[in-house]
């Protein structure tokens, strides 16, 4: 049998947007990991920490995993 293919790893670093308390969202840093086309890990890497190497976003990035309706329109913002 054929070994499978090792799915492509991406990390994107920045600001996680988590969930907190019952109806609340909790903003943390950290590094979400995608293997293929799922979500891998969601890490948080704490303050006093260095963000560790990224393929994409950074500090400064906003991170919202799952499936969330990206869009905007300016009265929103």
């Amino acid at each position: 049998m054929a070994a499978m293919a090792q799915a492509k790893r991406t990390t994107i670093g920045g600001g996680l947007g988590l969930p907190g308390e019952p109806g609340r969202l909790r903003l943390t840093r950290g590094v979400l990991t995608i293997a293929g086309e799922r979500i891998e890990a969601v890490l948080e890497v704490p303050a006093d920490t260095e963000m560790p190497a990224v393929d994409y976003g950074g500090e400064g990035s906003a991170i919202l995993p799952g499936f969330v309706d990206t869009h905007l329109h300016l009265p929103q913002w």
